[in-house]
């Protein structure tokens, strides 16, 4: 159980704001874990703790900027652009650049560019299963080319679009 705790808190904390860190230290897993004597009371407690975490999570997404949301949504939607990067959504937002990368990290634990990738790559692999050459699906996730394509593919997935293909 400590273990799982310690992973998911080191998650979560992974996009470190000093609300985080007062909140993941006023928790005190470890300490509440070892205090317990029965597997009854070991769940309970691990339920607590869970129920605490969630509880934070919410409340910090219900705090999130409504932006946050419509650069998700605008991503969704536009992801095939191949223009569509940082620059790009800030200047729709009429926001800088700085400041939307450092707040979108803060409240969905990724950046900007890592989301859009990620959005692409899961179109991608859909067009990939449906038999579509590297090429025509780098053009259609909004790729320059198939090098773009697989450069992006090999960092997020660790395998080629072609060995994803042949997995597939």
């Amino acid at each position: 159980m400590f273990a799982i705790i310690n992973n998911v808190l080191t998650a979560l904390n992974s996009s470190v704001d000093e609300k985080n860190t007062v909140f993941f230290n006023k928790l005190e897993p470890s300490k509440r874990l070892m205090r317990v004597e029965t597997v009854d009371d070991l769940r309970k407690e691990t339920d607590m703790l869970f129920n605490e975490i969630i509880k934070y999570i919410q409340n910090k997404k219900n705090n999130e900027p409504a932006w946050v949301k419509l650069i998700n949504e605008y991503i969704v939607k536009n992801y095939s652009d191949i223009s569509l990067n940082v620059e790009k959504i800030a200047s729709i937002l009429n926001l800088n650049v700085s400041y939307i990368s450092r707040t979108y990290k803060k409240y969905n634990g990724i950046g900007i560019l890592d989301y859009i990738h990620s959005v692409r790559l899961a179109h991608g692999k859909s067009l990939l299963q449906q038999n579509k050459t590297v090429a025509e699906t780098a053009i259609k996730t909004g790729y320059s080319d198939s090098k773009a394509l697989i450069r992006a593919f090999k960092r997020y997935e660790g395998i080629t679009p072609g060995q994803y293909k042949s997995f597939n």
